[in-house]
């Protein structure tokens, strides 16, 4: 949807200079920023977790 709207803004100028589009594209980009770092901080949490537990049994013995 994000592509299908800034395509939309890069043919209509008038649209560009708008203050309210402007802020929106900012708040979007700012939103997907945002999914990154999570979607990225949760892919470390997994792989520390599933080290943590195929290394378990070994702590035992």
């Amino acid at each position: 949807m994000t592509h299908e709207l800034e395509s939309n803004v890069e043919n209509h100028p008038n649209l560009k200079s708008d203050k309210h589009i402007s802020t929106l594209l900012n708040q979007i980009e700012e939103s997907q920023n945002t999914i990154l770092d999570s979607n990225l901080l949760y892919n470390q949490y997994v792989t520390y977790y599933n080290s943590v537990i195929y290394s378990f049994p070994a702590n035992i013995f």
